[in-house]
């Protein structure tokens, strides 16, 4: 939604603002009362301040609209509502239909198409993208789908008009990709048709009937309806009434001679973002790599290709679009634009975005080339010596990207991807990470208010850190508290803390994080997405390859593949060589992904990776105090862990894996866990004692207390003797010695009600320290 008073701007407020706005001028002047504006924004579940923000909305409203807000004159009440007065030409979506109405008028009276095709031009030239992008609320969902569809109708309606009008050239390029966009609507297909009839390629016109025909076969079961059976008929038997009589509009002259039209500058940019924050570092990379075209040298002679890459949410297009702006100016030949939808189940194909391209650079719609190479090399030579900007945002692959690409060392190339773009000579690729602490308060104190902000720092870091510093989850919150003037940010922060209901709360209208993590698990393949699954269960902080091949079930090498590919997809990040870190929010989506069959995977993937973990630590262990009988006395796992050549070695692996290990046992004392897993963890715990020191001993010991608990919890005498035994270990290294012998006489008791020699025998003497050390009190 955007206002303007002349030609300034104004502020349109947050969505939850708009959204009311949008209800009122969308009904054609006619007044709604406080009931169904609440409705429209919040549907059946209204928050308890409904009306209050409603009346905060209007008096923002009033403040920019109104001359004197003491008499309202534009934004009205009535009863408990409300009334917008404007005429109806000041609102594009009335105009539209005001549009429409007299293109179809003209059509009716006197077969005057080409006034009509020009009243339908004006009217789709009003469209600027989605219609109330960002507006939330019932209502403004059902007008997007309501204004989409009138813009395919009017679409529709004016190739028809094309054809009447024997301007087939026109119309065939765009049935084409309206028949690409929306596949199971038949008209278009029936214009298609008529229009490739028309261009005297009839058995082109036939195979169009016979893929329509295939795809609601496949699709629906069904077979095409009787408009586009008709006009197969009409083909065949060659129909002379489907050739338009009427002659396409003369080109406008002057003087008495046609125009000569110039070379057309696209200018095909979206707007850039308004609150951009932060991402200098990443800005001047790409300025410094595009930036070589605008200082334009002899030996510059290689097309200047940069990307970024990075996570869904992460704001890789709102940079891509920033940098893209500031280098406009360097490229006065134009700039292109083109969303590639490579987030999508259907993909934008190449072939289709050339054509559009081609159209945009003074290319008649008869003359582009049927083939996607000849399109690509037609593309090429008509850049050639230009300076154009060319910005491919969401791309899939390498594939997708490589038919789009100039020739001349003059253009540039800036294209955003999830996955990383391998095969391609980038000058520089940018694996975009989520904000730091400073950026990521900025942008939630420019959108929410940075008095709430500063208020509460604490509360704040505890919001960022929910969000996962994640910039798509910071706009959302942001949003939620602008929309809610009477929340604080602790309020917020307490309704992300449980992690179930996380992503349900980052959610506002079409924003959502799970649904921009939806679209990239839904392009893993079965594989990839089991191995997301599962691994996403036991990798806090992260894992390393080793223990993510236990936790799978593979060879290393295996393992290695399957975390790379979803390196490559961006669900997950490679901290260093051989480590792998789930961002937080993605860990949050798999843990709520169902696993198919209902297997419960989480369980499996913590049991695999404590057998691995302690395999692997005993091995450790025995490195460090060889001889030790309580090495032996450790329960040996099936799964086999790796083998350590020196006591070095061993501390080594035990420092890199010690946050995991310690993350895995206060995991196995969950009540969802197996008695297996949690005397697992009481030996894992034991095999760690050597190497601890701070601040490794007092995670050591908050471990031991937390097994000691669930131990306790679930009468399990054997991980409770365990428990208390290192708690007492721990005691003694701290110099607390009553401590440390009341834990050993613990210990001592859980022990002598099981075969657990060793450790009996360690605890009892473990009991003696009290007296020994009051002997030497001074």
């Amino acid at each position: 939604m955007a206002a303007h008073h002349g030609e300034v701007a104004l502020p349109v407020g947050s969505p939850l603002q708009q959204a009311m706005m949008a209800a009122l001028l969308l009904r054609d002047g006619r007044a709604a009362s406080a009931g169904e504006l609440i409705t429209a924004l919040w549907g059946a579940t209204p928050p308890n301040s409904a009306s209050a923000m409603l009346r905060t909305y209007a008096w923002r409203w009033r403040k920019e609209l109104e001359r004197d807000r003491s008499a309202p004159a534009i934004l009205t009440s009535l009863g408990d509502g409300y009334r917008m007065v404007l005429p109806a030409e000041n609102v594009d979506a009335v105009r539209v239909e005001s549009l429409a109405a007299s293109a179809l008028a003209a059509t009716r009276k006197g077969e005057d198409h080409a006034r009509a095709r020009r009243l339908l031009d004006e009217a789709l030239d009003l469209w600027f993208g989605e219609p109330l992008a960002g507006v939330p609320g019932p209502f403004a969902e059902q007008q997007r789908a309501r204004l989409e569809d009138l813009r395919i109708s009017l679409l529709v309606e004016k190739c028809g008009l094309e054809l009447e009008l024997g301007d087939q050239s026109r119309a065939v390029p765009a049935l084409r990709e309206l028949t690409a966009e929306h596949p199971l609507r038949e008209r278009p297909y029936v214009l298609l048709m008529r229009g490739l009839y028309q261009s005297g390629r009839q058995a082109d016109a036939l195979a169009v009937f016979e893929r329509v025909r295939r795809l609601l076969a496949a699709e629906l079961g069904i077979d095409p309806g009787p408009e586009l059976r008709a006009m197969h008929q009409r083909i065949l038997r060659n129909d002379p009434a489907l050739v338009g009589t009427a002659a396409p509009e003369p080109e406008p002259t002057t003087g008495g001679r046609s125009s000569a039209r110039s070379t057309p500058v696209p200018a095909q940019l979206p707007a850039d973002i308004p609150d951009f924050t932060g991402r200098e570092q990443e800005l001047a990379a790409l300025q410094a790599v595009l930036g070589r075209v605008v200082q334009d040298t002899a030996d510059h002679t290689v097309l200047p290709i940069a990307a970024v890459c990075g996570m869904g949410g992460v704001g890789k297009t709102a940079v891509a679009l920033r940098v893209a702006h500031r280098l406009r100016a360097g490229f006065p030949d134009g700039q292109l634009y083109a969303d590639l939808r490579g987030d999508q189940p259907k993909p934008a194909q190449p072939s289709v975005l050339l054509a559009s391209f081609l159209t945009a650079l003074g290319i008649a719609p008869n003359a582009v080339p049927e083939t996607l190479e000849d399109r690509s090399r037609l593309f090429r030579s008509l850049l050639d010596g230009r300076r154009v900007l060319i910005l491919l945002d969401n791309a899939r692959d390498t594939a997708q990207v490589r038919p789009l690409l100039p020739g001349s060392a003059h253009c540039a190339v800036l294209i955003t991807s999830r996955a990383r773009l391998f095969g391609l000579a980038t000058a520089a690729q940018i694996d975009l990470d989520v904000f730091s602490v400073g950026e990521a308060t900025e942008m939630l104190a420019q959108a929410a208010g940075g008095g709430r902000v500063c208020a509460d720092p604490a509360a704040t870091g505890e919001l960022l850190r929910y969000c996962g510093r994640l910039p798509l989850a910071i706009r959302i919150v942001a949003s939620r508290l602008a929309s809610r003037p009477s929340w604080t940010v602790a309020r917020l922060a307490d309704r992300l803390a449980a992690e179930q209901h996380r992503m349900a709360e980052l959610s506002l209208g079409d924003l959502a994080v799970a649904s921009a993590f939806d679209w990239g698990y839904r392009q893993l393949t079965p594989d990839q997405a089991t191995a997301f699954r599962v691994v996403a269960a036991v990798s806090r902080p992260d894992i390393g390859l080793p223990a993510a091949a236990a936790v799978l079930g593979v060879d290393r090498r295996r393992a290695e593949d399957l975390l790379e590919s979803l390196v490559d997809a961006g669900m997950v990040t490679q901290t260093h060589a051989g480590r792998y870190r789930y961002h937080e929010l993605l860990r949050v989506f798999a843990s709520q992904l169902p696993a198919p069959g209902g297997a419960v995977e989480s369980a499996t993937a913590l049991s695999r990776q404590l057998d691995f973990l302690l395999a692997t630590a005993t091995a450790a262990f025995l490195q460090m105090v060889p001889g030790d009988p309580i090495g032996p006395a450790l329960r040996t796992p099936a799964v086999p862990g790796l083998r350590f050549d020196s006591p070095r070695a061993a501390a080594r692996w035990v420092a890199e894996e010690f946050d995991a290990a310690i993350t895995a046992v206060l995991a196995a004392t969950t009540a969802a866990t197996s008695a297996q897993d949690l005397r697992a963890a009481a030996d894992l715990l034991i095999a760690l004692c050597p190497f601890d020191a701070d601040p490794r001993h007092e995670r050591l010991a908050v471990a031991a207390a937390a097994v000691s608990a669930a131990a306790t919890d679930r009468a399990d005498r054997h991980s409770l003797g365990r428990a208390e035994f290192i708690r007492g270990n721990l005691a003694v290294q701290a110099t607390r010695l009553s401590e440390a012998a009341e834990r050993c006489r613990r210990a001592a008791a859980a022990r002598r009600d099981g075969d657990d020699r060793v450790i009996l025998r360690t605890s009892l003497a473990g009991a003696d320290i009290r007296p020994m050390s009051a002997a030497h009190r001074p």
